[in-house]
């Protein structure tokens, strides 16, 4: 199987017949999806969507084994996806940012279990009788489990710059709520944008760079992704070929990403850049990467938490900064992405086989025809996705 080289260049491989049709559809997938056993093409799929472009990557064996753009960037363009082309990932953000944590983690700068206010600096998690009672650590933070509420949405004033502190305390010019704790830290499962917001503070206070740096030395220059920043004005971002985001009705749209908060949903990439990201989290699981060590690896793909399949993306538990699926002993990591207002990826792996699978795609729809290309897939690769929603 051809494995990603030294200098990056992929092979030219063509996608296997069967990842082009849809034979195996899972039940749960919304109503006007295909009915199982039914077939029909990825292009009329995404026409059934409105999605203009897919790109998918596919890594088996700890190689890369093939990757390949569909459709256009933007709606009758006429502008192919290539492989090269960088999309939004949405939520998909928050995975390597926990990946980045744990190295800090591992190098002693970080503790998974302090209280983060004895390190943040730029701002403060309120003092209550809840977190009285249990503090707001990094492992919480990064396993949704802080207290933080999910409903947390970020928003601005027009053409203005709110910083982080600005987000999280909620004033000029962040025009969303201040993020405050609701629950008893560690207590429930909230899955939270506003988390990894915290996170983000935290890093940039603790290492004094900016999160676009600290990803770059922590997991984007380890993992020989080349095509990756978490800065909207990034040389890479605003001179690339990019995807545009589609409506709902599939017409294009403006980006929405934040100009500061990227952490929890700010990563542009390419489905291969993922791919190798990827990669060398299922090698480190194995004791054969330098990202992570093999325990602290394992420790990040430990269920922490159980969960319902339904919700998310096919995930039984929560892992630290990951979704799982999955027999416990031997999981899945997952990590779904949807980016407002129209684009969407997910990431998914074994590690014990060195197989993954990423996709990206440039539409609201996206976040559909991801869960149907994704089981035909794997089905591809037999592997029954309802065996991963059981665990």
């Amino acid at each position: 199987m051809p494995q990603l080289n030294p200098r990056g260049r992929e092979p030219e491989e063509q996608i296997p017949q069967a990842a082009l049709h849809l034979p195996n559809l899972d039940p749960r997938l919304p109503a006007d999806s295909l009915e199982r056993g039914k077939i029909a093409s990825l292009a009329e799929r995404m026409n059934h969507y409105h999605v203009p472009g897919v790109s998918v990557a596919v890594v088996e064996h700890y190689g890369l084994a093939w990757a390949r753009g569909f459709g256009d960037t933007e709606r009758d363009s006429g502008v192919s996806v290539t492989p090269a082309t960088m999309f939004e990932s949405g939520s998909v953000s928050k995975f390597p940012v926990a990946v980045a944590v744990l190295r800090l983690v591992e190098r002693g700068v970080l503790d998974l279990d302090r209280d983060v206010n004895d390190n943040l600096v730029s701002w403060k998690v309120p003092k209550s009788e809840l977190t009285a009672a249990e503090p707001v650590t990094l492992r919480r933070l990064l396993t949704h489990t802080a207290g933080i509420p999910s409903a947390d949405q970020t928003s601005w004033a027009p053409g203005s710059t709110p910083t982080l502190a600005h987000v999280l305390s909620g004033t000029h010019p962040a025009t969303n709520k201040a993020v405050e704790i609701r629950a008893v830290p560690g207590s429930e499962h909230h899955y939270s944008n506003a988390g990894y917001i915290v996170v983000q503070q935290l890093l940039e206070d603790v290492v004094g760079r900016p999160l676009d740096d600290v990803l770059r030395s922590e997991v984007f220059k380890p993992c020989g992704m080349t095509s990756s920043t978490y800065s909207p004005t990034h040389p890479l971002w605003t001179r690339s070929l990019r995807a545009t985001p589609h409506l709902k009705d599939g017409a294009p749209a403006e980006s929405d990403l934040h100009p500061s908060a990227l952490a929890q949903g700010g990563l542009l990439t390419t489905p291969t850049d993922l791919a190798r990201f990827a990669r060398e989290v299922m090698l480190a699981a194995v004791g054969r990467s330098a990202l992570l060590s093999r325990a602290m690896a394992k420790e990040m793909l430990t269920p922490h938490i159980a969960l319902d399949p339904a919700q998310y993306h096919w995930a039984n538990s929560q892992g630290l900064g990951v979704f799982l699926a999955g027999p416990r002993d031997d999981p899945y990591f997952v990590h779904p992405g949807f980016a407002s207002p129209g684009a969407s990826a997910v990431v998914l792996g074994h590690s014990s086989t060195g197989f993954a699978v990423v996709m990206q795609l440039n539409a609201w729809g996206g976040q559909f025809l991801e869960l149907e290309l994704a089981a035909s897939i794997l089905a591809a690769y037999g592997i029954d996705i309802r065996e991963l929603m059981a665990g």
